[in-house]
């Protein structure tokens, strides 16, 4: 209702109110000189210093953006001045990569940035909760408090799916047109015993619509419910197994001194352990011969890709989710293979989509395998295709091609990713 005033020149002080005697409000500025010491000199500034900017919000030099305040603009605010800065970002990125791409120089990746303690600070995090024999609870992607908190109310000691997700998942197994297996490689950590128990309770609830067989390092195949391997698996070289479509599932020979396999991380999809395929009834052959369907992921499929690992069992198993008729064709018609390695996080919220997307391609194409993998667990991955962030998608195509993008896609983005 009333404002004192103190003029800061002459240290004179007056009150002032509205003159009807109303109410008002109080707009604070932090000051009206913009900040642009840094690049005086080197972008073009207007008269009072602001920086000069143009569509995009690029600035008279080529790969440099502005946003916020201190350009010029006509409506300075707190709204403006973020939506700046999305709109620079992307800008900026999109000419990072287009530079790289003409130059053939990729920047070197942070060793301290804030991004690598938060992924440290959570692999320590799931290695503990390992060592204490708890596995994360898997969760939908998008949940209210209220609705974590009951479905965590919901669980029962030592289950991993609430009742609620329980029920969802029947629902899906209820819709499979044909049973899957699940070809669990294991090795010797305990991600792997993690992995195990994850993929034993999914097959417990899926009233015969899910079936696993392990193997383990040693090359030693295993049922589900501990009998021998079926029919639908041989073993191979003593390194390997073979499926009678002549796909071949490595089995390592050596461990480090954790027990955990060696891989190639340079190699077209790594076969980095623990890894979880998705296998269906061959057609038109023996009862018990199996197909790799491309699908896979590796680690442990909890968190946000647990609503991908599920839909890529439905998919895998038809009928699978709906796609527009055009978009099936386009995946039907890839003809050279393509492998396609994913980089995700358990808790990146753009991963699952990006997952879902390559795999259902894979789904309706022999010729596309698409695989996960958790980069928490396999940092070597991370440092090997630079992934400060996630989701990182790496396309090997034929004759060695190889390319490297990040964001989330959607079927129709990764189609034209794919050549498609």
């Amino acid at each position: 209702r009333e404002a004192t005033i103190l003029d800061r020149r002459t240290g004179e002080t007056e009150s002032w109110k509205p003159s009807d005697d109303g109410t008002f409000g109080v707009f604070v500025f932090a000051g009206y000189v913009p900040a642009t010491e840094l690049v005086r000199g080197v972008v073009e500034l207007d008269d009072h210093g602001y920086v000069v900017t143009r569509g995009y919000l690029e600035t008279s030099v080529p790969g440099v953006y502005a946003a916020g305040d201190l350009r010029v603009k006509n409506l300075r605010q707190v709204v403006t001045a973020t939506a700046d800065g999305a709109i620079a970002a992307v800008e900026l990125e999109r000419y990072a990569k287009q530079m790289s791409e003409k130059t053939g120089l990729v920047p070197p990746r942070p060793t301290a940035s804030a991004y690598e303690q938060a992924e440290a600070q959570t692999a320590a995090a799931a290695n503990s909760a390992a060592a204490a024999g708890t596995t994360p609870a898997p969760a939908p992607a998008k949940r209210s408090a209220d609705t974590a908190a009951a479905t965590a109310a919901a669980k029962k000691p030592g289950e991993l799916f609430s009742a609620a997700i329980k029920q969802q998942l029947g629902v899906v197994f209820g819709r499979m047109a044909r049973p899957v297996t699940l070809v669990l490689e294991l090795d010797d950590t305990p991600l792997s015993t993690e992995l195990q128990g994850f993929i034993g309770e999914m097959v417990a609830l899926s009233n015969g619509k899910l079936n696993s067989v392990a193997v383990d390092a040693a090359g030693v195949i295993t049922a589900e419910d501990g009998s021998s391997a079926p029919t639908s698996l041989t073993v191979g070289e003593p390194l390997a197994v073979t499926l009678p479509d002549g796909a071949e599932l490595p089995v390592y020979g050596s461990l480090d001194d954790s027990g955990r396999a060696q891989f190639d991380v340079a190699g077209v999809l790594p076969s980095v352990r623990p890894v979880v395929r998705m296998c269906v009834p061959a057609e038109n052959s023996d009862a018990g011969t199996l197909l790799f369907t491309g699908l896979a992921f590796h680690g442990v499929p909890s968190g946000h890709e647990f609503n991908s690992f599920v839909l890529g069992l439905y998919n895998a198993a038809g009928p699978g989710q709906p796609l527009d008729d055009d978009l099936k064709a386009r995946a039907e018609a890839i003809d050279t293979p393509i492998d396609v390695m994913i980089l995700v996080s358990l808790t990146c919220t753009m991963c699952p989509e990006t997952v879902l997307a390559a795999q259902r391609i894979a789904s309706l194409n022999p010729n596309v395998r698409a695989e996960a993998y958790d980069v928490a667990h396999f940092p070597e991955l991370k440092d090997q295709y630079g992934a400060m962030s996630v989701p990182c998608i790496v396309i090997n195509q034929p004759g060695g091609e190889q390319k490297v993008e990040f964001g989330k896609k959607s079927v129709p983005q990764m189609l034209t990713l794919l050549g498609a």
